[in-house]
């Protein structure tokens, strides 16, 4: 399907120049207790509704990139544009948000006094929890959540501006691209770039001085911000994670779960960079070092705009850094930054939600076999986050379905008229049922504290020698050992098995168990069934299966169209062309749908421009919620952004999207050695060229159909669909193959 742009393919497509790898009133503010996702706000600007073909023709006609020839112009432009284009529309991408507004308007006071320069800029928020500032030589900077989340201080956000807008001024990016260009076919060309973009580098840290020094601000925050870089990485805070954190009322948590290693900070201020585009930090400090003896009377200023507008945004950025954290499958650092954030906003119903959000992830993940994959590898353990990465990587499958369970339980009762907090545990009962070691009887019906207590006064009664006990045999006496609802024996070890029991006698969770284990195992009794058929059995089921007419059973009657795009294999094919193609491409589509009696509502990157920000943000969620799905395979998610998704489900009066493309290939297996030999025998040739080269001609020219049909509020995909055709994507076929589509799913609904 659409594959979603990440910053390392931007950066390689740009050649950016720098990117600085950090791998008052404020209207509208915030409530955290009740944190909305950042949104783009205001008119869309021109950068994300003009074509990629139009800003290539703007810059053609300015002359605004000359290079050695009109060819190589284009070239360049074509890369450049297509690149910016394809991370502006990524569905990451906000404007006019209160982080790109706070980044405006810190760069805007550094070039107070360059008006001129200052009118070239504008400034986009990435939604990414990579640490990065990107720009780029149209003007465009980019800051992403995860930089602001990593800063300490306007100050240090300032200087990665500053480093920016020099990387801009001196034209690195053109520079950049025509050294690569000349240097395409020499050996030793990693060696090469590398020392030509160090230089870049150098330079840029040079230049931006002048910037920041200029604009007042402290000296002290300069090496402090190549440390921000170094240790990006890394959560936003090292704080220690109590080992204590999950007891409660029925749940006791050994201290040695949590292991007795500490994991040290690995990273190097020197290493080794001979293979690197950058140079290394140590490298960078001390040419910084070196630059700050040119400047004197250096100001203080670190929070221009106030300490308390600085902590705001970064927070900002730092409950942003949850949302991505779960889109992305990174769940042990979602709960690690749920923690640090709750020490300061500790009754958040936003980090509540995040967190039920994150466990039903971790349990969903775990029935499927599927979570040891997500989580991080032992090998990157570092700091005080390695505590508890350690504690749920160390947990048996059982036991994250009962930690799962008791979360969302807990929250739920919290907050029992709140829809989030309920359909999140029903969706975990659900998981636990469908975790083959989670079996109900296995578990305590009393907490561990219960259980330690009772002994302690069973050690206080007098000791009467058991006869009887004493000529058990080994086997029986292994057997009462083990047996969990045995006061006499609490292994606290087996911690977990003692967490549910208030909820393994709740009458609701119990009917709800039930209900979902009966589905799963109705479900597991026709797979074994299907197993046992003959081959043949088996053939005539799947045939059965496969011709009737919508084995999902949905109601297709209203659908959302989401960006279909057509993806060329050749490279021949002009952007204008695609362009062209990909207009004439849902035309086709909606056509069809007309005539099978779908009501179809297009939201594309097509649609913007005789849209609103409205349209524009609702496009980002729809790309959002593909996202997640596409990380969180053969699963029944549950919306990261299931408010917003909601409510475009009643204004568009469906909860369908319908996601499709069109890949084309023309790769025809014409062998030339027989027109040779065609040529010698003439009797052969009129059969080579009229029978022969038509039909490879055909075979090699193909459209393979890709289409996804999704139910937000289910999570999870209705139906995929993939065909491939010996054709172009012309208009006629495009149609007439989405209306046999769209007439077979809709048919269940006639």
């Amino acid at each position: 399907m659409m594959k979603q742009p990440n910053i390392q393919d931007l950066r390689k497509l740009i050649i950016f120049t720098f990117t600085f790898a950090f791998s008052a009133v404020l209207f509208g503010q915030q409530d955290f207790n009740n944190f909305k996702t950042l949104v783009s706000e205001g008119p869309i600007p021109a950068d994300f509704t003009s074509r990629t073909s139009e800003k290539i023709a703007d810059d053609i006609n300015a002359g605004r990139v000359k290079m050695e020839s009109t060819v190589a112009t284009k070239k360049y432009l074509d890369a450049i544009h297509s690149s910016i284009d394809e991370m502006l529309l990524s569905g990451y991408v906000v404007y006019g948000d209160e982080v790109s507004e706070y980044v405006k308007s810190v760069a805007e006071n550094m070039l107070k006094n360059s008006p001129d320069l200052s009118n070239k800029f504008r400034y986009y928020t990435i939604k990414s929890n990579e640490t990065n500032a990107l720009s780029t030589d149209q003007g465009i900077i980019f800051v992403t959540t995860g930089l602001i989340s990593q800063l300490s201080s306007e100050a240090q956000l300032a200087y990665v501006l500053a480093h920016e807008i020099a990387h801009y001024t001196e034209h690195h990016v053109q520079n950049g691209y025509q050294e690569r260009l000349k240097n395409a076919n020499k050996r030793n060309r990693i060696e090469r770039m590398s020392s030509y973009a160090k230089d870049l580098e150098f330079a840029a840290d040079r230049l931006a001085l002048k910037l920041y020094h200029d604009a007042g601000y402290s000296v002290d925050e300069i090496i402090p911000t190549f440390d921000v870089l170094m240790y990006s990485y890394l959560p936003f805070d090292d704080a220690a994670f109590p080992r204590d954190y999950f007891n409660s009322t029925n749940v006791f948590v050994p201290e040695s779960e949590f292991g007795t290693k500490t994991y040290a900070i690995k990273t190097n201020e020197n290493y080794d960079d001979d293979n690197s585009s950058h140079p290394n930090i140590r490298k960078r400090k001390d040419a910084i070092n070196e630059a700050l003896r040119s400047y004197s009377d250096w100001d203080t200023i670190v929070n221009n705009f106030g300490d308390e507008r600085f902590n705001y945004i970064r927070n900002v950025a730092r409950f942003e850094s949850l949302r991505t954290n779960i889109i992305d499958g990174e769940l042990c650092q979602a709960l690690y930054s749920i923690f640090l954030l709750e020490q300061e906003f500790p009754n958040s119903v936003y980090l509540k939600r995040t967190k039920a959000l994150t466990w039903l992830s971790m349990m969903q993940l775990n029935a499927e076999n599927d979570l040891s994959k997500m989580l991080p590898s032992q090998s990157d353990y570092e700091g005080e986050s390695a505590n508890l990465y350690y504690f749920i990587k160390n947990l048996k499958s059982k036991e994250v379905a009962a930690f799962g369970l008791r979360q969302t339980y807990d929250l739920k009762k919290e907050n029992p008229e709140d829809e989030y907090f309920n359909l999140v545990y029903e969706r975990a009962v659900k998981s636990a049922a469908k975790t083959e070691t989670f079996v109900l009887k296995e578990f305590n019906s009393k907490s561990m504290k219960e259980r330690l207590a009772e002994m302690k006064v069973e050690e206080e009664k007098p000791v009467v020698v058991d006869t009887v006990a004493s000529s058990k045999s080994k086997y029986d006496k292994i057997k009462t050992k083990t047996d969990i609802n045995s006061s006499k024996s609490v292994d606290t070890s087996n911690f977990a098995m003692y967490i549910l029991p208030d909820i393994i006698q709740d009458p609701l969770f119990l009917k709800l168990h039930t209900k979902y284990k009966n589905e799963i195992d109705s479900i597991e009794a026709e797979k074994l069934a299907f197993q046992k058929l003959s081959k043949k059995e088996r053939k005539q089921v799947l045939r059965e299966q496969n011709s009737s007419v919508n084995s999902a059973g949905f109601d297709l009657e209203k659908v959302v169209l989401v960006e279909p795009t057509i993806n060329f294999v050749r490279k021949s094919t002009t952007i204008q062309q695609k362009e062209g193609m990909e207009d004439k491409f849902i035309t086709s589509i909606e056509n069809a749908s007309e005539e099978v009696g779908v009501e179809m509502q297009t939201v594309a990157k097509q649609t913007l421009a005789t849209g609103e920000t409205k349209e524009f943000n609702e496009r980002n969620a729809y790309f959002s919620f593909l996202n997640q799905a596409s990380n969180y395979p053969g699963i029944d998610i549950f919306p990261v952004d299931f408010q917003r998704l909601k409510d475009y489900t009643a204004d568009r009066g469906t909860s369908m999207l319908l996601f499709t493309s069109a890949d084309y290939d023309f790769s025809p297996n014409l062998n030339p050695l027989l027109y040779v030999y065609s040529a010698v025998l003439f009797p052969t040739l009129p059969i080579t060229l009229f029978v022969y080269t038509p039909i490879k001609l055909i075979q090699g020219t193909t459209t393979t159909y890709a289409t996804i049909v999704f139910d937000t509020n289910q999570g999870r995909a209705l139906t995929v669909k993939y065909n491939t055709v010996h054709s172009k994507p012309k208009p006629n076929i495009n149609q007439a193959y989405y209306y046999h589509l769209l007439k077979k799913l809709n048919q269940s609904s006639n």
